[in-house]
């Protein structure tokens, strides 16, 4: 019922940079970053379209975006 957000305040150039910190388990600055497990994220933007990234998926957004967890599942196993 939680899920984990991660959200950076970085240009892309920027977050290319920091990759390899990410990719080591290194934290990014925590000034430029959060990281939190929440059961739902309200990411609001000031004015003009924003684009964001949503499980390696690019969207786009005007003003706000609501996310909260799906249903859960079970996996059988065998």
């Amino acid at each position: 019922d939680h899920f984990h957000v991660r959200g950076f305040t970085l240009s892309p150039l920027k977050m290319v940079a920091q990759m390899p910190r990410i990719w080591r388990g290194k934290p990014v600055p925590k000034d430029r970053s959060l990281d939190h497990l929440v059961k739902r994220a309200l990411l609001e933007f000031p004015g003009e379209e924003r684009t964001y990234t949503l499980d390696g998926e690019l969207f786009t957004a005007m003003h706000r975006v609501e996310i909260s967890a799906g249903p859960s599942i079970r996996i059988l196993q065998f």
